[in-house]
C-alpha cells in the first residue's frame, strides 16, 4: 500500500479499514474461536492478546432472545480498546457484547511502518443451549404442517435462535405469504434486515406492513424512524403526521418529527414541534435540538436555556457545550465561549470536531 500522509492517515484508516473479528458467547461459555482477522494492504492486523466472553444475560436467556451482536472497538495504538459501540442486534444483547468487546487487548497495529489507530468489528454470537434441537423439531412442524402460519413463524424464531438470519428471513416471509396481517412477522422480517444492513428492504417491509395495517400505531412509528434514519426527511416528516394522527402527544414521535424537519431547515415547524414535546417531558436531544433551531431562526435568548438544560442532561456529549460556545460568541461573550468550546473540546472524541474546535479556541 501506498505511503499515508500523517496528517490524512487517520480519517484514511477510518474511511477504508473494516477489521472483522468473530467469536461465540454461549449460553453454557465455550473457549472463544480464533478472530477471523481481515486486513488490507499495508496492514498488520491487530492480533488479541486477551479476549473476553460476554455474559449472556439472564432476561435475554429467559427469554429466548438469541443471534449475532456487531460491536465496532475503536483500537488505540498500545491495542487498548478505547470506544466500543453495539451497530446490530438485538437490544437485549447488545450491553452484554459492548461490555465484552471493552475488555479484549490487542497487540499494536502497525500500517505503512508506523504504529496507528484502527477501527474494527467483533461479532459476538449468543446461541441458547438446545437451539438445534428446537431447530429441527420446527423444520418437522413445518413438514407437517405446510400451510400454517404459526409453525412457520416458529421456524423463524428457531433460526433465528441459531443465528441464521438468511433462512428466519425466508421463514418470515412465508408466515406474511400466509397470512399478510400478521404484524409481528412484518417487525421480525424488517428488524433482521436491519440487523443485516438490507436498508432498502428493510424500508419496503415497513411500507407493505403500513399498507396491510394503517391502523397499526407501531409500523407507522417504525416506517417513520426507518425513514429518517435513511435520511429520507421529506418522506419521514409525512409518515410521522400520519403516526402522530394516531397518537397525537407522542414524546419520541414528536422529537423526531422536530429533528426531521431541522435537517430540512424548516426550523419554525422544528421549533413548534419540540417546544410541544417538552411540555410533557425532557430530553438531551430535543433541548438541544430546539436550542440549535432557535440560533438558525436568530433567536439567541430563546436558545440559551435549552443549550444549558442539554448540557446539564448530557455532560459527556460534546455537541451541546459547542453550541452553546458558538451562542456566546454570536453574543459577544468571549469568555464564556471560551469556556464552553473548551469543556467541549475535552469530551470531544471526534478528529474533525476536535481540529474545529481548537481553531475556535485559536489553538494550533
Amino acid at each position: 500500500m501506498e505511503s499515508v500522509n500523517p496528517a490524512t492517515k487517520w480519517f484514511f484508516i477510518l474511511a477504508v479499514f473494516s477489521l472483522v473479528f468473530s467469536t461465540i458467547a454461549r449460553a453454557q461459555q465455550d473457549p472463544a474461536q480464533a478472530p477471523k482477522i481481515v486486513g488490507s494492504g499495508g496492514i498488520v492486523n491487530p492480533m488479541p492478546i486477551k479476549r473476553v466472553e460476554p455474559a449472556y444475560p439472564p432476561l435475554a436467556k429467559a427469554a429466548r432472545v438469541s443471534g449475532a451482536v456487531v460491536v465496532e472497538v475503536t483500537i488505540d495504538e498500545a491495542g487498548k480498546v478505547i470506544a466500543a459501540r453495539a451497530l446490530s442486534g438485538h437490544p437485549m444483547l447488545k450491553d452484554a457484547a459492548v461490555a465484552a468487546a471493552q475488555q479484549w487487548q490487542f497487540k499494536p497495529t502497525v500500517i505503512s511502518g508506523e504504529i496507528s489507530k484502527v477501527i474494527g468489528t467483533i461479532t459476538f454470537k449468543f446461541n441458547l443451549p438446545g437451539a438445534a434441537a428446537d431447530l429441527a423439531k420446527a423444520r418437522q412442524t413445518v413438514l407437517e404442517n405446510p400451510d400454517s402460519g404459526e409453525a412457520y413463524s416458529d421456524l423463524g424464531k428457531a433460526y433465528e435462535a441459531n443465528a441464521l438470519p438468511d433462512e428466519a428471513i425466508e421463514a418470515y416471509k412465508k408466515v406474511i405469504e400466509l397470512d399478510p396481517a400478521n404484524e409481528a412477522a412484518y417487525l421480525k422480517l424488517a428488524s433482521l434486515f436491519a440487523g443485516l444492513k438490507l436498508d432498502d428492504q428493510e424500508l419496503t417491509t415497513y411500507q407493505k406492513a403500513f399498507e396491510m395495517l394503517p391502523n397499526s400505531t407501531e409500523i407507522a412509528h417504525k416506517l417513520a424512524k426507518t425513514l429518517m434514519d435513511q435520511k429520507k426527511y421529506d418522506a419521514a416528516t409525512e409518515a410521522y403526521k400520519k403516526f402522530l394522527e394516531m397518537d397525537t402527544n407522542h414524546f419520541v414521535g414528536l422529537v423526531e418529527i422536530g429533528e426531521c424537519y431541522f435537517h430540512l431547515e424548516r426550523y419554525e415547524e422544528c421549533i413548534a414541534n419540540l417546544s410541544v414535546a417538552l411540555k410533557d417531558g425532557n430530553d438531551f436531544r430535543a433541548n438541544l435540538l430546539l436550542g440549535q433551531a432557535y440560533m438558525k431562526v436568530g433567536k439567541l435568548e430563546e436558545a440559551e436555556p435549552h443549550l444549558l438544560e442539554a448540557v446539564k442532561l448530557n455532560a459527556v456529549l460534546p455537541d451541546a457545550s459547542e453550541s452553546l460556545g458558538d451562542l456566546y460568541y454570536q453574543q459577544g461573550k468571549m469568555e464564556l465561549a471560551n469556556r464552553s468550546w473548551h469543556q467541549a473540546l475535552m469530551r470531544s472524541s471526534g478528529e474533525s470536531q476536535k481540529k474545529r474546535l481548537k481553531e475556535k479556541l485559536g489553538m494550533k
